[in-house]
């Protein structure tokens, strides 16, 4: 009995695999892009250094969870479009799959950054953060290859595409740039840091400005490439899935201007308002983290 229930409760069809891998794949590429660009935008090299060692090995393992999730991907959609995980493995299968379709071409260009990656990594380790911000770009640009931004043709898909991108990247940065700003705030109480520290977050707030009107205009754009209105007709799961999105994301923004216009203003070493303004950073970080869930599972459904 203990046995079946163990085998019942491991048991998962392709398809909730293939969105738990979504998932991995899309987070931690996010946040490597987001993490490595505002360590990259740093005005003091000091605290890059500093902040990229507090969170370097955070970074290995997000670069090995895209790993493993691009590797997982092929046959995951092998076991879809074909009978299930019993062709999961299947040699000529997935050779199909990987070079006559368009979800393998998107797979293969995963890999190949993936591993480019990897190797500019072993040749140039001095130019870490570059070599990875780099990579995440291109990865985050593989996401666009397949699904709902190619469902157009002629110059309207790569509108889509590049629409789609540049969402990628704009929310990239405001999720993963939360997470060493959040370090950065435990430094403020430090005399030493205090200047250092308050032209980075106005770096950030500059560059954040840029990213939420980013992430507004263009998930507003894509939806209505997608969808061709507002996502309001319930009975599909896509539209119910993506209004509870943006409903998440709206939250998210209205967070980041209360923390800038309300909380920033008052910082300084001896006052509350910095640990306020990093719980409300956390909060946000778990939002976009439901956000992120959220596509994983309908980027794979009918919008209509």
């Amino acid at each position: 009995m203990i046995g079946q229930v163990g085998i019942e409760l491991i048991a998962i069809d392709p398809d909730s695999a293939l969105v738990v891998s979504r998932f991995v794949f899309d987070g931690a590429a996010l946040f490597l892009w987001g993490i490595t660009s505002y360590l990259l935008i740093l005005p003091s090299r000091e605290l890059r250094q500093r902040l990229a060692n507090r969170w370097g090995s955070v970074i290995n393992v997000a670069m090995g969870m895209v790993l493993l999730a691009t590797v997982s991907q092929l046959p995951l959609h092998t076991a879809i479009l074909g009978r299930g995980w019993l062709d999961a493995l299947a040699p000529s299968l997935l050779w199909r799959v990987a070079t006559q379709t368009t979800i393998g071409l998107a797979w293969s260009c995963k890999a190949i950054i993936a591993l480019a990656g990897l190797i500019a990594l072993l040749m140039t380790p001095g130019r870490r953060l570059e070599i990875i911000a780099m990579s995440s770009m291109a990865l985050l640009a593989s996401l666009t290859i397949s699904g709902h931004s190619a469902m157009h043709g002629g110059e309207l898909k790569w509108l889509h595409r590049g629409n789609q991108w540049m969402h990628l990247l704009a929310g990239g940065f405001w999720l993963g740039a939360l997470f060493p700003m959040i370090t950065t705030l435990r430094l403020l109480h430090q005399p030493r840091w205090h200047d250092t520290v308050v032209a980075a977050l106005i770096r950030f707030s500059r560059v954040g400005h840029v990213a939420v009107a980013v992430v507004i205009l263009s998930g507003a754009l894509n939806s209505w490439l997608i969808v061709g209105a507002l996502p309001l007709d319930w009975s599909h799961d896509y539209q119910r899935l993506l209004s509870v999105k943006i409903l998440l994301v709206l939250t998210m923004v209205g967070i980041a201007v209360f923390n800038r216009y309300h909380l920033v203003p008052r910082l300084s070493p001896q006052a509350k308002a910095g640990v306020m303004l990093s719980r409300l950073s956390w909060l946000e970080i778990m939002l976009a983290t439901l956000a992120i869930a959220l596509v994983a599972r309908f980027a794979m459904l009918n919008p209509h």
